[in-house]
């Protein structure tokens, strides 16, 4: 597979608790894990106790960012759709898909043990959720993924999460991307983009990826 400098990056340091990427759209951030993370992840603890979860803002978002792509690369066979009861079967394994915008759309899963979590667009979400993920992260290969747009200064992942990772020695991997770190866009779409949000706070957050990032 052909992969951007970033991704490789990212494919060697992801063995922490956290890791988690943010970034510009478009930056190929996501990508890498469709294509690769997440089915890693899944195939690693197959079989090994504990809830395999897809966390996302709402079960659309996880139907059109998460399960169509990568259904679109390894097919329908592997990868399912949302039952009725919030699971979808992804290479083998029953992996529950739940909307987090409201705490009590998650709170089904309140108390369980989650051996596999993989969160798209964590920044969207109600904080509540978030510790509540990382209170069923309980087992020694729990881990947790994410991918994330770039928010403002004072967000709650931020204050309460990624600024303590170097004062309290967190086991988190953080990457950041900016939309030059993807090689594979056209020239010609990435410079008119440039010229577009020149000047603008969209230039900072939706090119450079880090207008309010919780890493500036």
């Amino acid at each position: 597979m052909i992969l951007s400098e970033k991704q490789k990056e990212f494919m060697r340091n992801c063995y922490h608790r956290y890791n988690i990427k943010v970034g510009a759209r478009r930056c190929g951030k996501t990508y890498l894990d469709n294509l690769w993370t997440i089915p890693k992840r899944i195939l690693e603890r197959k079989g090994k106790d504990g809830l395999c979860c897809i966390f996302g803002v709402s079960k659309g978002t996880i139907e059109r960012n998460v399960l169509q792509p990568l259904r679109q690369i390894y097919g329908s066979e592997l990868v399912g759709s949302i039952s009725s009861n919030n699971t979808a079967r992804l290479f083998g394994e029953e992996v529950w898909c739940l909307g987090c915008e409201k705490v009590n759309q998650v709170s089904k899963i309140q108390g369980t043990s989650i051996k596999y979590a993989y969160g798209d667009e964590v920044a969207k979400w109600n904080e509540e959720v978030f510790v509540m993920i990382q209170a069923s992260l309980d087992k020694e290969y729990s881990c947790f993924d994410g991918a994330l747009n770039p928010e403002n200064q004072s967000h709650w992942l931020k204050k309460d999460f990624l600024d303590r990772v170097e004062e309290d020695k967190l086991d988190v991997y953080v990457q950041h991307y900016t939309i030059f770190d993807n090689p594979f866009l056209p020239k010609e779409f990435v410079d008119n983009l440039c010229k577009e949000y020149k000047g603008t706070v969209f230039y900072d957050r939706l090119i450079l990826g880090w207008h309010t990032s919780p890493f500036k």
